[in-house]
């Protein structure tokens, strides 16, 4: 039993290395120490099982790592898409405006000649009457 608790204890510090507090960083270390001395002391040989937990802590810390980077430059990227998001939203806006006032105008000169039409017609047909 005192070996699965060295090796939960060992295997703990081991995966918390960089989320020890200060206060907790000297317990962490001693308990490791007082496993260790327990196992040498039973006769167990739990070194390669410990560097192959070592090496396996070092790679997750690696791929930690890299992952890490790869959210960052996720971020980054999501921060230009939206910039870039926001400048076609306005660009958009724009053409719409413009679209629009062009065509309040067209409607505007079509009424205007609709208008002059009516008034000619009714002036040639006060003619016609004459």
């Amino acid at each position: 039993a005192s070996v699965a608790v060295a090796l939960t204890v060992l295997g703990a510090g081991f995966a918390n290395q960089t989320e020890v507090k200060a206060e907790d960083h000297e317990r962490a270390i001693q308990a490791r120490r007082d496993a260790i001395r327990d196992m040498q002391e039973r006769g167990t040989n739990f070194g390669p099982l410990l560097e192959s937990k070592i090496r396996e802590n070092d790679n997750l810390k690696e791929t930690l790592d890299k992952t890490k980077k790869e959210i960052d430059g996720l971020k980054s990227e999501n921060r230009g898409l939206e910039t870039a998001l926001q400048k076609k939203e306005q660009e958009l806006k724009g053409l719409k405006d413009d679209e629009l006032e062009r065509l309040k105008n067209e409607r505007h000169d079509h009424d205007k000649r609709e208008a002059e039409r009516k008034a000619l017609e009714d002036k040639l047909a006060d003619k016609q009457e004459h």
